[in-house]
């Protein structure tokens, strides 16, 4: 049975957000920025080369992977799409 057949309203995918009291969302901010500041106090260089290789996947991704991609699905797409039109 669903939300609608129970008559509840249906349920959005922000709502578990929207229901975290200020206590859950400071532990939840603290998993997640405790660990990386734990590693770039006691060692900067670990958290420095950390850095420089997800910055360098994502610069390949960013510069590399997406404009052929873009290239590919340009020459070789259903071809339903004129020149101009707007991207959805």
């Amino acid at each position: 049975a669903g939300a609608a057949e129970r008559g509840e309203e249906p349920r959005e995918e922000g709502d578990a957000a929207a229901r975290r009291t200020p206590q859950q969302r400071a532990l939840l901010t603290a998993l997640a920025l405790l660990p990386p500041l734990g590693f770039a106090l006691s060692d900067p260089s670990i958290f420095f080369s950390a850095l420089d290789n997800a910055g360098t996947y994502g610069i390949l991704t960013l510069f590399g992977i997406i404009p052929a991609a873009m290239a590919w699905a340009q020459r070789y797409g259903d071809g339903d799409a004129e020149p101009g039109d707007a991207v959805a």
